[in-house]
């Protein structure tokens, strides 16, 4: 499938991905070279979504030669499902990064805090983050909280 280009329509079907909350999680499937969300939760504004949805498009992409790393569909949709419910409508967006074995690293570098969300292709998400004053954690599956996520992602909105 070629590459969906950024319209009204995207931005809009994109908007209406279904939540995923911790422990009991109410699973969001969104065909992202397609972007037509399979659960709607509603709509929200927000100054990050029209940038990940333009790197989700660019990494989506079909492969251009046996070295190209490409996320799997499953490990898109989960990170796309991460982030629509942890980041508010003024948090920065990530830096997108594919990794091997089809999984998606998403990276923020801010306000002393280095924060790393990683999604494998088979939908397992773990988290690693570290802040100027040393302070450092890392966690995964059940024990990588939403709460805490939502947390770090404040504190790169906020001014030094």
């Amino acid at each position: 499938m070629g590459e969906v280009p950024v319209t009204e329509q995207t931005l809009e079907a994109a908007s209406d991905l279904a939540t995923w909350h911790g422990g009991g999680e109410q699973r969001a499937s969104a065909r992202v070279s397609r972007w037509s969300p399979k659960h709607a939760v509603g709509r929200f504004e927000s100054s990050w979504l029209p940038a990940v949805v333009a790197d989700f498009n660019r990494l989506m992409r079909p492969a251009r030669s046996a070295d190209d790393i490409q996320p799997s569909r499953t490990a898109a949709n989960r990170s796309l499902a991460l982030l629509a419910n942890v980041m508010s409508p003024d948090s920065v967006p990530p830096i997108l990064v594919p990794r091997f074995a089809g999984g998606i690293q998403m990276e923020w570098h801010l306000n002393g805090v280095d924060l790393e969300i990683y999604v494998d292709a088979d939908g397992s998400r773990s988290a690693w983050c570290e802040h100027s004053s040393g302070r450092e954690w890392e966690a995964e599956g059940d024990g990588l909280r939403v709460t805490v996520l939502r947390k770090e992602l404040s504190m790169l909105t906020q001014n030094d």
